[in-house]
């Protein structure tokens, strides 16, 4: 067995039959849950040592860093116009503003209309009655 698993080959064959097990197994919400409570058992236990918890937080830290910069400036330039190419296009649901994906929010009906008590602003808001999702600019 153990000549088997220094073929390249075998391994990555091996490899990938596991992973398709383990795809099937996920699916199981069961199994699914008791995998993330080893997890989290396991991840509590390496977080005791020090040198585990640091190099933990210098991994999260670069990876954070990581999506915060871009490379150079045409990387950023393009994003930007990606951004705005089609100009703002979603309308608020209060002011009737357009604005920017980046300026917006999108609350359920369900949730809006629980935590809502003004009625005054519930009447303003009904006339957009057949929206599942609420669209709010940030300064509504």
């Amino acid at each position: 067995m153990r000549s088997l698993r220094e073929n390249k080959e075998y391994r990555a064959e091996e490899n990938q039959k596991n992973s398709e097990n383990m795809q099937k197994r996920r699916e199981d919400e069961e199994y699914r849950a008791e995998e993330k409570k080893r997890d989290l058992e396991q991840k509590k236990k390496l977080r005791t040592d020090e040198a585990f918890k640091d190099a933990e937080r210098k991994k999260d830290k670069e990876n954070k860093r990581k999506l915060r910069s871009l490379n150079n400036w045409s990387d950023c330039e393009s994003q930007f116009s990606e951004k705005i190419k089609f100009g703002p296009t979603n309308v608020c649901c209060c002011c009737d503003g357009l604005w920017f994906i980046d300026s917006v929010r999108f609350i359920k009906r369900e949730v809006f209309d629980k935590k809502t008590e003004c009625l005054s602003f519930i009447y303003l808001i009904n006339k957009h009655s057949e929206c599942q999702v609420l669209t709010f600019c940030n300064t509504c």
